[in-house]
């Protein structure tokens, strides 16, 4: 029975009601509606990929500042420049000892300003392709230096992989 007010339908069967609602309640969104809804998700998506990435640029550059505290306290990698740049030094074993201050540096730098960037939202294209060359840059190096474990441990392939993420979608 059918009512015209817009009501669901009520079907007997046997000893069963079935419920069948209205074809206005089961109408999807449009194709257009569907399409911003999808933009607007995209782009919240890129928005927080590129507030995680700066937060793990400037994390970094404050542990190797002190900021976090001092070597040896719980959580800290570096806790100084003399640590860090021993680090640097372990990775880029390849280079001369007179270079490797300016490596850390050169290195410290190019993080804090890709951390702006990104969270400015300033030539977002290039800014991810110089956090792309940087992440790889890190990645092939401890790959090197180190081992397997260390750039999975520091989660750099999966840094690569959302950097990346967000440059197709800028």
């Amino acid at each position: 029975m059918r009512a015209d007010n817009g009501e669901a339908d009520t079907i007997h069967t046997s000893n069963l009601f079935l419920v069948r609602p209205n074809a206005r309640a089961l109408s999807l969104p449009s194709r257009g509606k569907m399409k911003t809804m999808k933009k607007r998700l995209v782009s919240t998506a890129v928005l927080l990929l590129r507030v995680a990435l700066a937060a793990a640029f400037l994390s970094a550059v404050a542990d190797r500042l002190g900021l976090w505290g001092p070597a040896g306290t719980g959580g800290v990698e570096w806790g100084d420049l003399a640590h860090y740049n021993a680090y640097v030094a372990k990775l880029n074993w390849f280079l001369p000892a007179s270079i490797i201050p300016w490596v850390g540096w050169a290195a410290t730098l190019a993080e804090s300003l890709l951390a702006v960037g990104l969270l400015v939202g300033w030539q977002l294209r290039w800014i991810a392709l110089a956090s792309a060359t940087l992440l790889l840059t890190f990645a092939i190096t401890m790959l090197i230096g180190l081992g397997p474990k260390a750039p999975l441990d520091y989660s750099v392939f999966t840094s690569e992989i959302g950097r990346a993420s967000c440059r197709e979608r800028v």
